[in-house]
């Protein structure tokens, strides 16, 4: 009975091992019959990891593939509101003003600091940071011409053994959008269940400023979800790029739209497989984006 025909579909769909074995175990399918049984039920267990189980691969920062990870992005996102909910409960609200999102959406009221005591730093970190703060030095997407170096001369150097000690640390969004700095607040972008994100924290505590949100959301298969363009901040103002080509200029201290525009739409463009991923460039008081676009003579 085992060896039935309902059996054996019923288990490729429940259980793909389970499926293999039934099928070898079949006296009357042929050796060609089973090696095509064998390449189709691996093929319906890898889908159900992906689309049922939930599975996702790791890639290191030379698009090569490290692990997998089953982690719930449903349970992320309930930990990081769980978290902003905490912070509000904690303590009073700071001085920035609430946030009003995209479409009208209610605004939302900003969220504490993380109640993580600050260690010790030196005074030359110190003096660094406060530095970088005022002259907001680290605006752009890697930094200043975008070279990935760091050249101010007030940097430490002197780790201890046991690694730098954290100041704060919190959950965040998903994505692949790193930081830049400007008036003492890190601008990044971040997934929210079936929104964006473009989020302002204190550099000093992690405190989320403000978070401006709008219905967006961008998956696919090999990068996972969320948008890939960093933010980047210039004369008091931080424009964001989502991973759908929503172009969004922010004003810095309170997070509010300026201005907007979705770069494919108003370039009859469509999106690429991996999402608009290039931060906006501002040269010449310009902003300067790349939608793509395939033209036909």
């Amino acid at each position: 009975m085992l060896r039935s025909r309902p059996a054996l579909w019923l288990s490729i769909f429940i259980f793909p091992p389970l499926a293999l074995v039934l099928l070898w175990m079949r006296g009357d399918l042929g050796v060609l019959r089973r090696i095509a049984g064998t390449l189709a039920i691996c093929v319906v267990a890898i889908v159900e990891l992906f689309y049922v189980y939930g599975m996702q691969i790791l890639w290191d920062g030379n698009v090569k593939p490290y692990g997998v990870s089953f982690a719930s992005r449903a349970r992320h996102d309930a930990l990081v509101e769980a978290t902003r909910a905490q912070q509000r409960v904690e303590t009073s609200p700071p001085r920035t003003a609430p946030v009003e999102t995209a479409k009208s959406v209610a605004p939302v009221t900003t969220p504490a600091p993380v109640a993580t005591a600050p260690a010790a730093a030196t005074p030359t970190a110190m003096k660094a940071r406060e530095k970088a703060e005022t002259a907001g030095y680290w605006t752009d997407f890697r930094g200043p011409h975008r070279a990935g170096v760091y050249a101010q001369a007030e940097i430490e150097t002197a780790w201890p053994a046991s690694g730098l000690p954290r100041l704060w640390k919190q959950p965040i969004g998903a994505g692949y959008a790193s930081f830049t700095v400007g008036e003492g607040r890190a601008y990044t972008i971040e997934q929210r269940r079936e929104r964006e994100a473009i989020t302002a924290y204190d550099v000093k505590t992690g405190r989320e400023l403000w978070a401006f949100t709008y219905p967006a959301r961008f998956d696919e298969i090999l990068g996972g979800l969320g948008p890939r363009a960093t933010p980047v901040y210039h004369d008091g103002l931080v424009y964001s790029l989502g991973a759908n080509g929503d172009l969004y200029c922010l004003l810095a201290e309170t997070g509010k739209a300026k201005w907007s525009k979705n770069i494919l739409a108003d370039n009859g463009a469509k999106n690429i497989h991996w999402a608009m991923s290039g931060s906006p460039l501002i040269i010449d008081e310009k902003v300067i984006v790349t939608p793509g676009h395939s033209r036909h003579r």
